[in-house]
Formats: structure tokens, sequence, C-alpha cells
């Protein structure tokens, strides 16, 4: 299972890179390592939301995870736009 995670968490950087962030012209080391560190803490944050929504809150598990994953996809694209790839002036 963690090398799907592996494996998935590069292929995202592969595709945002060559579908959304394109024009970009940084380090690619410094990209992937980013993609990889705003991953793992999209998962932790995934994991938290659902834990809290499911056993703290009893919400349904698949309206949860529903939110979860929406908030943790505006998280993953904001934390990609405005830290990993942010234009230098």
């Amino acid at each position: 299972m963690a090398l799907a995670y592996i494996l998935s968490t590069f292929v995202n950087w592969l595709v945002g890179r060559l579908l959304v962030f394109k024009d970009n012209a940084g380090s690619i080391v410094r990209e992937i390592v980013g993609v990889y560190i705003a991953s793992v803490v999209g998962l932790l944050l995934n994991l938290g939301i659902m834990w809290v929504a499911v056993s703290v809150l009893s919400f349904n598990e698949m309206i949860s995870k529903v939110v979860a994953t929406g908030i943790v996809f505006i998280y993953n694209f904001a934390v990609r736009k405005l830290v990993i790839y942010k234009k230098k002036a």
C-alpha cells in the first residue's frame, strides 16, 4: 500500500506539472519534495477530518469522506498554487 501511495503521488505531481502548473521553471526536486510533503499533510488532514466527523460527531461515513475529500482537494490546490508554484516577483 505504501508503494501505491508513493507512485500515485508521483503521478499526481507529473500530471499536475504537465497540465496545470506547466509554466513553472523552478527546481524539479524542490517541487517533488513539496508535493510529497503536501500529500502527507493532506493524508493526515483527511484522516483527522474523517475521525472527527465519524467518531466525534457521528456523521455518516460516506458524507464525511466526501466532505473530507473536498476540503483536502482545496488544501492541495492552494498549497501548490500559493507555496510550491508561487510566482517569484
